[in-house]
């Protein structure tokens, strides 16, 4: 006898058709309730709750590192180009700012000595440009960097501002943890350089040793991308058309074809294709959102920082850079106080105490060797903790 062959359904009765329709009228499935799409949303809402947290903290303590890391990256390469060099071809690290930029450390080498004679008196200027081999190196984003400058420091032009009160910065008696302000300025003005002033870390041609405070400023150049203002000069001498600055640097300084006019036009004092700059020996890195909380204040959502400047407004400025709203004519002090570690700041009126500051790190540098040495804050004395 013919054994029929078994279907889908596993029964000679069974036909294809048939155990489709069985498949197509079986019961569906139960969906989920709305009770329990609550209840999956609720726990998922709780772990998010419990984990942004950590990892946001993951994130700062890795940005954190990574500012740390840059910033000894950007010191040891001045350092190293000072090793390579000979004696008179010091080096530095500069510190550079820009409205919506981060802090860059650009790596300087010593080009020559430059003597003003556009004043009532001579005045003389060592001429630092850009290492044109190397690259500058950045900040993460929200990271910036301060220097200390004794009192002393504030006695000339450097960080001098107006007379005005109200636009005064730093007082000149007491000491300075300064900011770089290499961009507040007016790009499109070709003597706007008084609105220029930086700090670098200098090391000695040849040696590598670090050169302490010196008493007078220096002049770096870093030219302004503008070409408005620059009518009657050679092309050929512009700034920001070179790509050897040194080159460039030693033609401007010994060239009897460049007038003394155009040479101050260039590279002197008021320039704004130069900031005038001092050498310093400890620095503090910050968060500068860190420091804003610490104030009191909010940073500028323009420039990212303390300083108060309008969209479009750092190419029509007219005057020195301003603290944010809420800073006050003492906003250099409350600055000081906050990293030298007092709490008298924004914390339910507690004065004198001390706190443990996220977002701060001190450095100082081994005189001989060079290298960047973290300093442990202390008790807030009012003197800077230099070991």
């Amino acid at each position: 006898m013919k054994k029929p062959v078994n279907d889908p359904c596993g029964r000679p009765s069974c036909t294809r058709s048939s155990w489709l329709h069985r498949a197509l009228v079986a019961p569906a499935r139960r969906a989920f309730t709305i009770v329990e799409i609550i209840v999956v949303l609720t726990i998922i809402s709780i772990l998010i709750v419990l984990a942004v947290p950590a990892l946001m903290s993951m994130i700062s303590t890795q940005e954190e590192s990574l500012a740390e890391i840059r910033l000894r990256v950007g010191i040891n390469i001045a350092r190293d180009a000072a090793l390579a060099g000979g004696p008179g071809e010091d080096t530095a690290a500069v510190f550079t700012y820009d409205p919506q930029g981060p802090v860059r450390i650009v790596p300087v080498v010593r080009a020559g000595t430059f003597i003003d004679s556009s004043g009532t008196s001579p005045q003389q200027f060592e001429l630092f440009v850009p290492i044109d081999t190397v690259e500058p190196v950045t900040l993460p984003s929200g990271w910036t960097v301060r220097a200390w400058s004794p009192q002393s420091a504030f006695s000339g032009s450097w960080y001098g501002g107006d007379t005005d009160a109200a636009t005064v910065r730093y007082p000149d008696d007491q000491p300075n943890w300064v900011f770089p302000e290499s961009g507040f300025y007016n790009h499109t003005r070709a003597d706007d350089g008084e609105n220029r002033q930086t700090f670098m870390v200098r090391f000695q041609g040849g040696s590598g040793q670090l050169v302490g405070e010196t008493t007078k400023p220096v002049l770096v150049l870093l030219p302004r991308p503008s070409n408005v203002g620059r009518d009657g000069i050679d092309r050929s001498l512009w700034p920001n058309r070179q790509s050897d600055f040194r080159r460039y640097a030693q033609r401007l300084l010994k060239d009897p074809g460049v007038s003394a006019s155009d040479r101050s036009t260039l590279i002197g004092p008021l320039s704004s294709d130069v900031v005038l700059t001092r050498a310093v020996q400890l620095l503090a890195l910050t968060d500068e959102q860190a420091l804003a909380d610490g104030l009191g204040v909010r940073r500028d959502r323009f420039s990212g920082s303390l300083y108060q400047v309008a969209p479009g407004q750092f190419q029509d400025l007219t005057l020195s850079p301003q603290f944010v709203s809420g800073m006050g004519t003492t906003g250099a002090t409350r600055v000081n106080r906050w990293i030298e570690g007092y709490l008298d700041l924004n914390v339910n009126g507690n004065q004198d105490q001390t706190v443990e500051r996220t977002g701060l790190k001190l450095f100082t540098f081994d005189r001989y060797g060079g290298s960047l040495v973290r300093v442990q804050q202390t008790k807030p004395t009012g003197v800077p903790p230099i070991q």
